[in-house]
């Protein structure tokens, strides 16, 4: 009731409905026809291991909990499920298959969660409907050059869904519940329902709750040292910090837990760029600036933001820009959002983890990077009145408008392209199948082959449920 009587207050259903519709099809094109129900064969359908090991964490829920990594047979299974665990008690009540629950129903309450997050997220803050408009379709439908750097928003919102699209949905959900206390006395709904989205954020993705918990503490300073508030400024800042160091203890370290690691040698910086001639333009720019070291790593993080996400990444320069020389006042919501975003770029450059995870750091920064830049742009418009070359400042907004169409047609064009993006690969292969049944997906190492569903298959129809397996792969 309480999120209810929340979204209904701002909540344009003409506005999230036809969002709705779009993200709905496209991870019923993405998700739903490349990861077909298994018939004997799949030869024109290959299942990413991602995917399946994520399907595998809900079976383990259904069997025990606390979970045990059945995969090696340990005793407690350390990681971030939360993104399980509904589908397990929806599995135990219904008996569907995981498999089913997995790639046939789960996605679609998560669409709706992604459309009215981003919604109310943005709407709380930017007011205008069409900087709503532009922040929900560069967050929900524009890609960077994915295939270039590892770092794939809209292929984990759409198609590797494995608990990134969930935290995404409640990291807005997070900060939308701090920016409406930001303007109220301590509500204690609001607290409990800040609590609540933290740790469904927390446990479906730990990296994205760091990162969220950067911004949040951030506000919490403010109440603190700025309006002096005790209430609000402990309250949630001591709650928040047991929860994040509690669930770390109890679900995200123990004996198969893998963990972060600090670096800052070069070759950090170059392990999530997937291809050499990528690595060795990064290289020859390096030398270009002798090799500084400082230097080489900015450039690194300016140009990973670009690549990895190029219209968001402008409109957050941009509002720099326009903080800094026009407007000339950074509030604590601009302030929350450039820290999120700092903090995102930095942990993805100094920290290691096992499958390039670390990308994870700078993906939360995007709805945050990108709200501070449409509400400078907003600001800017606003100093028409009272800025003394109104002509000089609105060929700047012109020329931001003009710049921001054609990162905006490059994201919408990585978005569809399979030669730029991984989604796009998806959604290309999945409108092949529909026109040529026969149409065989090209196979690689994450995939899952024909051999291997006959042994999976071999093994269901041979082998009790409890049975254990040994094996020397």
């Amino acid at each position: 009731r309480i999120i209810y009587s929340l979204c209904t207050e701002i909540v344009d259903y003409n506005i999230c409905i036809v969002f709705f519709i779009g993200v709905l099809t496209v991870s019923f094109v993405c998700y739903c026809c490349n990861n077909l129900i298994p018939n004997g064969s799949v030869e024109a359908n290959t299942y990413y291991n991602d995917n399946l090991y994520w399907i595998g964490n809900t079976i383990e829920l259904e069997m025990n909990f606390p979970p045990v990594d059945f995969r090696v047979c340990t005793r407690e299974f350390h990681y971030h499920y939360f993104s399980n665990i509904q589908l397990a008690v929806i599995g135990l009540l219904s008996r569907v298959p995981a498999i089913e629950i997995g790639f046939v129903y789960s996605w679609v309450q998560i669409d709706l969660m992604l459309v009215l997050g981003t919604y109310c997220f943005l709407n709380k803050i930017l007011k205008k409907w069409y900087l709503v408009l532009t922040g929900m379709f560069i967050l929900l439908f524009t890609a960077g050059f994915e295939n270039d750097v590892i770092i794939g928003v809209v292929q984990y919102l759409y198609y590797a869904r494995f608990g990134y699209d969930v935290a995404f949905a409640f990291s807005l959900f997070c900060m939308y519940l701090m920016y409406i206390q930001l303007s109220k006395k301590f509500d204690i709904k609001i607290f409990l329902l800040t609590l609540l989205a933290f740790i469904c954020l927390l446990g479906s993705k730990s990296a994205t709750g760091a990162i969220v918990l950067c911004g949040m503490g951030m506000i919490c300073l403010y109440w603190l040292f700025i309006e002096r508030d005790l209430k609000k400024s402990f309250g949630y800042g001591i709650w928040l910090l047991l929860l994040f160091f509690g669930m770390y203890l109890i679900f995200f370290t123990g004996n198969n837990a893998q963990t972060l690691s600090v670096t800052t040698t070069q070759s950090n910086a170059l392990s999530i760029l997937q291809y050499p001639p990528i690595t060795e333009v990064f290289l020859n720019i390096g030398k270009l600036v002798n090799d500084n070291y400082i230097l080489q790593n900015i450039f690194f993080i300016v140009w990973l933001c670009f690549k990895s996400q190029g219209i968001i990444f402008w409109f957050f320069s941009v509002g720099i820009l326009i903080k800094w020389f026009f407007v000339r006042k950074f509030e604590i919501i601009d302030v929350s959002c450039v820290f999120i975003t700092f903090v995102g770029m930095v942990c993805t450059r100094l920290l290691k983890h096992f499958g390039y995870s670390q990308v994870y750091f700078i993906m939360a920064t995007f709805p945050f990077a990108l709200l501070f830049g449409l509400r400078a742009f907003d600001e800017l418009t606003k100093l028409y009145k009272e800025f003394p070359q109104k002509k000089f400042l609105r060929v700047i907004s012109g020329a931001i408008v003009v710049v921001s169409l054609f990162f905006l047609g490059q994201g919408v064009m990585n978005f569809y392209d399979g030669d730029k993006s991984y989604l796009g690969q998806k959604l290309e292969q999945a409108c092949e199948r529909l026109v040529n049944p026969d149409y065989q997906v090209p196979i690689d190492h994450n995939y899952t082959t024909q051999e291997d569903l006959e042994a999976y298959i071999w093994i269901r129809e041979n082998t009790e449920s409890k049975s254990l397996l040994l094996s020397d792969q």
